[in-house]
């Protein structure tokens, strides 16, 4: 008779109602309570047997975590690229690490659109303006995005994604990416440019890169002062790859246009931030990935790629990011 491998998960996104009859069948889901979101002490409860972790950006997943997880095998993150967990204690002691990187791209690439717009079109001004009484005027004059240059900061799975979208809008669409292979570019019909002259061209910039050590601060003043007085800075990726101080004088001093976030350096963004005192910005509560869709496809691929890995199969709809095989 096959395993019934115990994959413990803090908080279940989706009914477990929802979730495919087979997967119920293969595992024993070891779960937490509804509405305690980022709460280790869920998985202390139950990780002590668990075969299988599947956590989210909210959980933190430490060398102490792991190491009262006697049998744990595979740890996999539902959702973007998992900087939260312990990647040299993982490797070590031959846990492998996974991700769903496909998993929430269409979620996030409509909402970075729409960030695109909304800031273009002046959306939420105009809303305000009408709330408080007022009517059209020169203020709430937007522009189209069709026909302008947007410049993507990586070519991933979302950025590729965005670019697809923007193809309906005829925007002229051009990306830099130092790792993607040329083939991408050319099967995409995307113009690859350095990063400067991305930021000289774009009239949008939108990121989609992972922050590392060399994407940290990335946008920085040196950067703000080479794009367009006109251009909008788009984020829905990680808030570290932008200098906050220096966006904030970029935007009062009229280096560029306005800015749409919906990412931050730090999080949840402190009330008296001084960002919540710029104008020309849009700002949202990191909800670009928070559909239902999206929710059910981070659950659903995780506890299959982690059910996959277990017993060797072919993985899909997920990665493996360490190690390419492990004995179970």
């Amino acid at each position: 008779m096959r395993k019934k491998f115990k994959i413990a998960i803090p908080e279940l996104p989706i009914e477990r109602s929802d979730l495919p009859a087979w997967i119920l069948e293969e595992c024993e889901l070891l779960e937490g309570e509804k509405g305690v979101r980022g709460d280790n002490s869920q998985l202390l409860k139950f990780i002590g047997t668990a075969d299988a972790i599947i956590f989210n950006s909210s959980n933190s997943i430490t060398a102490d975590l792991m190491k009262k997880a006697p049998e744990l095998k595979v740890a996999f993150k539902s959702g973007a690229w998992p900087e939260n967990i312990d990647f040299s204690y993982a490797r070590m002691n031959g846990i492998a690490v996974g991700w769903t990187p496909e998993a929430n791209a269409q979620s996030v690439a409509e909402y970075t659109v729409l960030l695109m717009l909304a800031a273009c079109k002046r959306f939420i001004q105009a809303a305000d303006a009408l709330l408080e009484g007022g009517w059209r005027d020169q203020t709430l004059l937007g522009g189209d995005i069709s026909g302008k240059t947007i410049g993507i900061i990586g070519l991933g799975a979302i950025g590729r994604k965005v670019a697809s979208i923007l193809k309906g809008f005829q925007s002229c669409v051009i990306a830099y990416d130092p790792y993607m292979e040329d083939a991408v570019f050319e099967r995409e019909n995307i113009k690859r440019v350095s990063f400067e002259e991305l930021l000289k061209q774009a009239d949008v910039v939108s990121i989609h890169c992972l922050l590392t050590d060399d994407t940290k601060g990335m946008f920085n003043e040196d950067a703000f002062k080479k794009m367009k007085s006109s251009a909008i800075l788009v984020n829905s990726a990680r808030g570290g790859m932008i200098d906050e101080t220096a966006l904030i004088d970029a935007l009062r001093n009229g280096e560029i246009s306005g800015a749409a976030l919906d990412v931050y350096a730090k999080e949840p963004l402190a009330m008296d931030h001084p960002l919540r005192t710029v104008d020309n910005i849009i700002m949202t509560p990191h909800v670009a990935a928070r559909t239902k869709e999206s929710a059910y496809r981070e659950c659903v691929w995780a506890i299959q790629g982690a059910l996959d890995y277990l017993h060797g199969r072919e993985i899909n709809n997920a990665t493996i990011i360490y190690p390419d095989k492990v004995t179970v």
